[in-house]
């Protein structure tokens, strides 16, 4: 459904084609309005180029080294 690592770098071959892979983003992001609060749950433009920032709160920041799997 989505990327994946071959080596350190990550590929898309098995990635969803546009139409499916809208359709799974709005139902996700349609979920996650039902599961949680609807006014903290921002989308964007599906396939669209954007400048997104992030401040973390909570307890945990996860960090994804593809050198130490």
């Amino acid at each position: 459904m989505a990327g994946k690592f071959k080596g350190n770098k990550p590929t898309f071959h098995t990635a969803l084609g546009p139409a499916e892979a809208k359709s799974a983003y709005e139902d996700f992001v349609r979920l996650m309005g039902e599961q949680y609060r609807a006014d903290k749950i921002k989308d964007g433009v599906f396939g669209a180029m954007m400048e997104v920032s992030l401040v973390n709160d909570g307890p945990v920041t996860l960090v994804l080294d593809s050198n130490d799997r």
